[in-house]
């Protein structure tokens, strides 16, 4: 008796199909997970996006306040100074000329920088000078704005004149003390003095 090859071909085509519609659904179900986890994710850093927005939107507003509120006292010295300058102004106009001696002037105008040092020293800032008569002229807190020839050695490099002060706000030098140094100058020496003006200049 010859076997039915044509049921054992049909019935293993059979399972061949099933066992590919099989695969091809767990690809497709496979696919589908990855697809929801995909959209899952999108939609996860589309929101931690916009929470960083928000928050950064957030930092920023508070370092806006924060600065305002750091600023409203100077704002607040400046805007009282630039009052009691225009009643001064204003008082100087109902002044008669002749009362308006140089004199005068000088002191209003003393009066006024006294005015603005109170204001920095009010936020902090310390306005200082070196003290001590003819000191070692000191390059960290002191900028030389010009210079002072003499002949003796002993004074050459030591403060000659304070020009302008210093200005400081806790540790942080804000600007140096201006000062006139005093330089060597050796007499009857031209080559000398030249060698000591290029020296000088390439400081």
């Amino acid at each position: 008796m010859e076997p039915d090859t044509d049921n054992e071909v049909g019935c293993g085509g059979e399972v061949i199909l099933s066992r590919i519609s099989a695969v091809e659904t767990l690809i497709n179900e496979g696919i589908e997970r990855v697809l929801i986890q995909f959209e899952g994710k999108l939609k996860y850093d589309a929101f931690k996006e916009r929470q960083l927005d928000a928050l950064h939107r957030e930092l920023q507003e508070y370092k806006t306040d924060l600065l305002s509120q750091a600023l409203r006292p100077m704002f607040t010295s400046l805007i009282r100074l630039h009052d009691d300058n225009a009643k001064m102004i204003e008082g100087l106009h109902a002044k008669n000329p002749e009362e308006l001696t140089p004199e005068r002037f000088f002191k209003v105008m003393e009066d006024f920088g006294d005015d603005i040092e109170r204001l920095l020293q009010d936020h902090g800032v310390d306005v200082f000078q070196d003290q001590g008569p003819e000191q070692e002229f000191n390059g960290q807190r002191q900028q030389a704005a010009g210079f002072i020839d003499t002949t003796d050695v002993n004074m050459a490099g030591r403060v000659a004149q304070r020009l302008r002060p210093g200005f400081e706000y806790g540790k942080t030098l804000l600007r140096k003390e201006r000062v006139k140094v005093y330089r060597r100058h050796v007499a009857n020496d031209i080559s000398a003095n030249k060698a000591c003006d290029e020296m000088e200049e390439s400081r």
